[in-house]
């Protein structure tokens, strides 16, 4: 997703120091630009990158294939067993070097070789690690006022092309790896872009969302009261409910003042018996690695969200809080072998979610969005590093779709198209050049 245009731009004025490096030690032309393979679209030319060779020989054309048994079917192509070039990495690890293939969208998973000494960490789909298979719940904003009346979670599927390479709820299985076979399988699954995998909903400001973006996305409504019936919690504190999982868990909150009586932070608990809060929310903090539940499917998970506070009065009469997708602590489907996802959550952390929310709204894009894939790229670059130190990796395929991702997000609202622009042509430039 990067252009190279604004990259030769920035790596011109010295602000990607990083990237001048990577140019220096490699072979590219002078103004960046990629020659080669079409489709531009993400699972073939990724696949051309791991392969060397072109869509027409390794097959992979787009995000889905004709299914061969129904004419009126799609199957997911975003799969390894589907590829008929070999892959780079196949070659590495089979040549005796520690290879490992870290979330690379593009015939990368299910592992094609039994080499032991090939690791692969997803590579199901662009967004990042685990997300296709570990998104239990989906982001949303909670405006609380004091003026609500009643607390609901407002939820809609809609259709939105700025979304193509959001891909969850992808059902990766495959076979144990077996003595005498190479071969991995991963069943194919239906083709869920622009399907029923990102539900969300567009509001209005006559519907009554209390000032959010017109970004879609999903919207708690709380009300806020005097705190009651709580086991601990100070006279003066006041109190909010956040739904998680379409409406489906509460998680009472207390409004609390600082040591200047002014309310600046939350507490959130598992109910009002509890005395040790689940987190604490400082306003205007990036709080990341919340523990907590969700549930789908009538399964409960635990799992991990980051949240922050955009907007908080200061007499605790209103707050809105932007949360992060739950996801699932616990899911190792899609790392090979195994017993990486355990070594890499025990010792960097669990996968982040992966935020889209921005739009037309200033403070979503670069303090919830952009801090929370700056966190995402911290959490990728220790566990490389980790597996380089501790694993004794030699070579990496890796990527990070922090670009492309936030791009789709921003992009629609740079050109002014007489709709009423919220934030200026200057802050978006300056809003894709704090993504690059």
């Amino acid at each position: 997703g990067m252009d190279p245009r604004l990259t030769s731009k920035y790596v011109a004025e010295g602000k990607m120091p990083n990237t001048q490096k990577m140019i220096e030690r490699g072979a590219q032309r002078e103004d960046l630009v990629m020659l080669g393979g079409q489709p531009t679209v993400t699972p073939p030319m990724w696949t051309t990158l791991a392969t060397g060779a072109y869509p027409v020989t390794h097959g992979i054309s787009c995000f889905g294939r004709q299914n061969p048994e129904h004419l009126d079917g799609k199957d997911y192509n975003i799969d390894s067993t589907l590829c008929l070039a070999e892959q780079l990495w196949n070659c590495f690890a089979e040549a005796g070097k520690k290879t490992l293939v870290w979330h690379w969208p593009g015939s990368a998973w299910p592992p094609t070789s039994d080499s032991p000494n090939l690791m692969v960490v997803d590579g199901t789909s662009p967004g990042a690690p685990n997300m296709a298979v570990a998104t239990m719940d989906h982001e949303f904003i909670l405006a609380a006022n004091e003026k609500t009346e009643e607390l609901y979670y407002r939820r809609k599927a809609v259709s939105d092309e700025n979304f193509p390479c959001v891909i969850n709820e992808l059902k990766a299985v495959s076979d144990e790896v077996q003595s005498n076979t190479p071969e991995y399988h991963m069943r194919h699954v239906t083709d869920r872009v622009g399907g029923d995998s990102m539900s969300i909903i567009l509001l209005t400001l006559q519907d009554g969302e209390g000032g959010t973006s017109d970004e879609p996305f999903d919207v708690v409504l709380s009300p806020i009261k005097p705190a009651e019936k709580w086991a601990e919690a100070p006279a003066d504190a006041k109190e909010f409910t956040p739904l998680y999982s379409e409406g489906t868990i509460h998680r009472p909150c207390l409004i609390l003042k600082n040591e200047q009586g002014v309310y600046d932070h939350v507490a959130i608990y598992k109910n009002k018996k509890s005395t040790e809060p689940i987190a604490v929310l400082q306003k205007n903090v990036f709080t990341e690695a919340i523990i907590d539940e969700a549930i789908k499917d009538d399964k409960k998970y635990v799992v991990n969200r980051n949240m922050r506070i955009f907007d908080m009065a200061e007499d605790g009469s209103s707050l809105r809080i932007w949360v992060s997708a739950g996801m699932d602590t616990q899911n190792d489907s899609v790392w090979h072998p195994k017993r990486l996802f355990k070594e890499v959550t025990e010792n960097i952390g669990f996968p982040p979610p992966t935020p889209l929310l921005g739009g037309a709204n200033k403070t979503l894009i670069t303090d919830c969005m952009l801090v929370n894939w700056t966190a995402a790229a911290k959490w990728q670059s220790e566990s490389l590093h980790y597996m380089i130190e501790k694993e004794g990796v030699d070579v990496i395929f890796s990527h990070f779709h922090n670009v492309d991702m936030q791009g789709h997000c921003i992009v629609k609202y740079m050109k002014d198209r007489g709709e009423g622009r919220k934030i200026t042509e200057a802050e978006y430039a300056q809003c894709m050049e704090d993504v690059y």
